[in-house]
């Protein structure tokens, strides 16, 4: 059983700082916050002769994957009259040079956040207050970059994705 098992573990977001029962190493934030140490969370999987043993895969992922994943593991077709997030992990994992999503968003009551490639951006709807980050030269959100161009394209981009969503 264990050799035909794919085990997978994660957590939802990162540890709840606000408790002082928890660490998130150097990374900023925690929980119920859209820096790195609320979004950013261990995630491993392990499917003997399926999945390389010490593969690290460093592109970015998402909780959602793990839905299309299982999907495409068990050949269960996925409905065709609604978007799925997620992508089967499986390809991904296997060819390195391969990209499973070009942004993830975050939206959470008035905060927002997207990742495109190593840019990151955070905002707040309603007060409007925007950091910027290169998540290559800064992992750890030390550093807020000029809110220019690039964070404009982001947020549209956000803005884009966002008017896709059914309401609430």
């Amino acid at each position: 059983m264990e050799e035909q098992t794919l085990v997978i573990f994660l957590s939802d977001n990162g540890g709840a700082t606000y408790t002082n029962t928890t660490n998130n190493g150097p990374l900023r934030g925690g929980k119920i916050t859209d820096f790195e140490g609320g979004i950013r969370v261990p995630f491993f999987m392990r499917w003997p002769n399926k999945i390389q043993a010490g593969n690290n895969y460093k592109k970015a992922v998402m909780g959602m994957d793990i839905f299309t994943t299982i999907a495409g593991i068990t050949e269960t077709p996925l409905p065709a009259n609604r978007h799925i997030d997620g992508k089967d992990l499986l390809s991904y994992i296997k060819d390195d040079s391969l990209v499973p999503h070009e942004q993830l968003f975050w939206q959470r009551g008035n905060s927002r956040a997207v990742r495109s490639g190593n840019m990151k951006v955070i905002w707040n709807q309603e007060f409007l207050d925007t950091l910027i980050y290169d998540l290559s030269a800064d992992p750890f959100e030390q550093q807020e970059k000029p809110a220019g161009i690039r964070a404009t394209e982001l947020i549209r981009l956000h803005q884009d994705w966002s008017e896709t969503l059914p309401a609430p």
